[in-house]
């Protein structure tokens, strides 16, 4: 059933007179600019120039009024007060201090008789029943109207400090037009020259970096970000211990689903937090526990959270709310985000958060797998769906739904390389076909228009998409992501299924692989801008500098770029509100697919020694030209090895590791817009390899062998593999003429599960006879995940082999020996803490950490 669709009809505004360009000296639409003339920490000296305004006449309210609009700013003012232009400009100044703007320079020019418009109220997307068919009123301050007093009293001001993360800012707020309402006059500062002082300050930011996940978002927001980026280091990690910059809260009920989101995140190189709500539930209130907890590890851990990702719907993990001036309570998770934030902090986020709306491990594993599969493991049996992408839009007077997203579009196409963004606007298109063309495949599918609990309408009350739709669909693994910055649609803290909740829970190969939506009635305009926002973001469209592809990164630039164009939440309610309603499904880290995924031809060490520094380099390329700036992280599943670095100009990434534990070390590669690249060594004892002898091991692909060679003459070596008494050579590597001790590998991907496999490798004679080094003997079983914790218990489960749990002091506390091909065990340990698994079967000997809490 409809629940709220408003139609609100501007009836106020009967007749709209042509607008006029008054120019300045420039062209008709020319934007407002400012430049630096000076810039540096302790001043900065901002020329602004207004090349020109529109200016047009209207009758409201039986009166003829003027509306002014200068391009390039946003709105000022509050309804009923007079609508004039506001300019802001976001600029970085030290985390302590004082800071002061003296205009130093200006040219104005007056023009009389002008009965400035005021502004009205925001135009929601949807209402509440009892206003369905409400038509706003005219409003009008007439205090502001009938005073001898400019307005605004201020032209030009310092709008804050806020933060954001590292750096406190502030917003030069410029208001060139200014009205004498007794007069009916204005005054147009045109050109102005302003100086920017900061005194007594001890710190240029918060913790004496920078945290490198922020610079996309600081570059695009503040001009005067290089000023600081030459003065404080951009912060790597490169160790697991006590980082947080991965943090996930789960409900316990959704542990075993959240721990293959931490598994990969780490492996990607990010380092990964996973807490139990269990873990951190006190007699607080829940929201209370949460925010504390975050804020705990904010002013602690060695890296503090950069993604937060909630797992549970709002009924496992309740979210915080927003008491809206207008009697409205905004459901967000946006406020965890904001560190501080009961003790008068502000509402510009710190972190990126997500959630996952599960309400059981089925439906946790089912979300969870399909963000995974899509940056992981993205579709590439069809791939011209990544440059395809769909909008809709309804028309409606006195709104911009359609020119919204026709910019978009544009965008996509002119600038992103799109082939199609189809647009099935209100009347052009049915539902039936607006869904066809999603299960076709589409990267992002953009809504403008109104919305509801239960899905999207036209303001007619028509029905655009409805979640009965979207729940039918069947879109395989051609995921989408959605943005759809529109009312109620995302109201996640309902008893029921939402839109957004119907988009994102479709089953693991169906549906969205993201949704960014308000969780309450939110309003145009401001809705126009944060989705164009989101999309310059994405796209590296100005003022944006560097691509920002992780999803609530964009999502949170978009809010960021309505407060800068349109209106900001330090002095307009509802752009306060918007901050506070606009939150995404899903994971916040994902990397967004804007192009057909490339891939990797990648080159790094199949085996490491124990207890011994490796220096090796990986090499990334396309397999035709090298790859620069490919995220490498060298990984292991304990945490104990954990090095990241990008590749250089050659596509090289020099490593020294030095792993203490016999363990699988995964090499990861990822960038924007490739297949992420997962390769393997496994960390072995080098007295495995003395001269004359060789090393073999089972891995998912076949079995690695391993050898030494104490001189190399050039000779091709020679590899022979026998299997029941059947003898042949499996392949061969060549060598390396003069090489000293130097280790070579091959790996045998056509071995057979179960059976003995002896090797031998040698090099050839002058006559064909072959002079073998050595031989192993290894039953291929090939290796799979087998070790994991359930609820502070640990389990295995795998072939035939020896397991030994032992604590950290080396203590042996239990050990199972298997004799079959496939066995389970279950341990519980005598208290919660780290335990070392030792495994020991016909692939060798290695070690692995377990962490078990209850």
């Amino acid at each position: 059933m409809r629940k709220g669709v408003c139609m609100m009809i501007l009836l106020f505004a009967l007749v709209v007179y042509p607008r006029e360009w008054h120019s300045f000296g420039g062209n008709p639409g020319e934007k407002i600019k400012h430049v630096f003339l000076e810039s540096g920490i302790d001043r900065m000296t901002i020329e602004v120039d207004v090349p020109g305004m529109w200016m047009e006449d209207t009758i409201a309210g039986g009166e003829i009024y003027t509306k002014i609009g200068v391009p390039g700013a946003g709105k000022g003012g509050n309804p009923g007060e007079p609508l004039v232009p506001e300019y802001r400009i976001p600029l970085i100044v030290p985390y302590d201090g004082e800071v002061s703007v003296t205009v130093i320079g200006e040219e104005h020019e007056e023009i009389p008789n002008v009965n400035l418009f005021p502004v009205q109220a925001p135009l929601m997307e949807a209402s509440p029943l009892p206003y369905l068919s409400c038509e706003p009123p005219f409003v009008k301050n007439e205090k502001i109207y009938n005073t001898p007093a400019p307005y605004p009293s201020e032209f030009v001001k310092i709008v804050g400090p806020m933060d954001i993360r590292d750096f406190r800012f502030v917003y030069l707020t410029i208001s060139p037009v200014v009205y004498y309402p007794i007069e009916k006059k204005i005054r147009i500062y045109y050109r102005l020259v302003v100086d920017i002082e900061t005194a007594g300050y001890t710190r240029l930011s918060r913790w004496g970096y920078i945290t490198p996940e922020f610079v996309s978002l600081y570059s695009a927001l503040f001009q005067n970000y290089n000023v600081y980026s030459t003065k404080l280091p951009v912060k790597t990690i490169n160790r697991f211990k006590n980082g947080a910059k991965y943090l996930i809260i789960t409900h316990d009920d959704f542990y075993n689903a959240a721990i293959k989101i931490a598994r990969w995140k780490q492996q990607k190189g990010i380092p990964v937090r996973l807490t139990k709500f269990s873990e951190i539930n006190t007699s607080n209130p829940d929201t209370l526990d949460i925010q504390n907890y975050i804020e705990s590890l904010w002013d602690t851990a060695a890296v503090p959270p950069v993604w937060i990702l909630l797992v549970g719907d709002v009924d496992y993990l309740p979210c915080r709310y927003h008491y809206y001036s207008r009697n409205e309570i905004i459901p967000t998770d946006h406020k965890y985000a904001c560190m501080d934030f009961d003790n008068g902090g502000d509402v510009h986020a710190d972190a990126y958060i997500g959630r996952i709306p599960a309400n059981t491990l089925a439906e946790a594993d089912s979300m969870i797998t399909k963000v995974v599969e899509y940056e992981r493991n993205p579709y590439l049996t069809e791939t011209a769906w990544y440059k395809k992408a769909l909008g809709m839009a309804v028309y409606q007077s006195g709104r911009i739904f359609d020119e919204t997203v026709r910019i978009i579009r544009g965008w996509l196409l002119n600038y992103g390389g799109y082939t199609q963004v189809d647009t099935l606007n209100e009347g052009q298109s049915t539902r039936a076909a607006r869904i066809d063309t999603i299960e076709k495949g589409r990267t992002f599918v953009i809504y403008r228009g109104h919305g509801d609990l239960d899905g999207w309408y036209d303001d007619g009350g028509g029905t655009m998409l409805h979640q009965d739709d979207v729940e039918g669909m069947v879109n395989g693994r051609k995921y989408h992501v959605v943005i759809a910055p529109t009312c109620l649609a995302n109201k996640f803290d309902e008893n029921t299924t939402v839109m957004s909740e119907s988009f994102f829970r479709a089953c693991k190969r169906h549906g969205a692989a993201g949704y960014h939506g308000a969780t309450e009635a939110s309003w145009s305009y401001y809705n126009d801008s944060l989705a164009k926002g989101i999309f310059r973001a994405i796209l590296n469209l100005p003022p944006v500098t560097y691509y920002m592809y992780h999803f609530q990164e964009a999502c949170n630039y978009g809010k960021e770029y309505m407060a800068q164009t349109y209106a900001a939440p330090e002095d307009d309610d509802v752009a306060y509100a918007e901050f506070m309603l606009m939150n995404i499904l899903g994971d916040p880290e994902m990397n967004l697919w804007t192009d057909i995924p490339s891939t990797f031809s990648v080159t790094h060490p199949g085996t490491l020694f124990l207890n011994e520094d490796n220096t090796f380099t990986v090499k990334v390329s396309t397999g035709k030209a090298p790859v620069e700036d490919a995220f490498v992280a060298v990984v292991d599943d304990s945490g104990a090895v954990y090095e990241t670095q990008y590749t250089d100009a050659a596509g090289n990434a020099t490593f020294t590791v030095n792993p203490p534990y016999e363990d699988t070390v995964w090499f990861t590669v990822t960038k924007r817009n490739f297949v992420p690249y997962e390769g393997f060594a496994l960390a072995i004892h080098s007295t495995a390899l003395k001269f004359g002898g060789i090393y073999a091991a089972s891995i998912p692909d076949g079995i690695r062998i391993v050898w030494k060679a104490p001189m190399d003459d050039g000779r091709d070596w020679v590899i022979e593999r026998e299997v029941e008494g059947k003898k042949s050579i499996v392949g061969t590597v060549p060598g390396t003429p003069g090489a000293i001790s130097r280790t070579y590998e091959f790996v045998d991907r056509n071995a057979i599960p179960g059976k003995l496999h002896v090797y031998r490798v040698g090099k050839k004679g002058t006559g064909g006879e072959v002079e073998y080094l050595g031989r192993i003997e290894v039953i291929y079983s090939p290796v799979k995940e087998r070790i994991w914790v359930e609820n502070g218990t640990l389990r295995i489960t795998a072939g035939a082999g020896a397991f030994s749990i032992y604590d950290l002091a080396g203590r042996l506390l239990t050990r199972f020996v298997a004799d079959r091909e496939r066995t389970s065990f279950a341990w519980t340990p005598p208290t919660p803490g780290v335990y070392l698994v030792r495994i020991e079967d016909s692939s060798g000997a290695r070690t692995q950490k377990v962490l078990i809490l209850r």
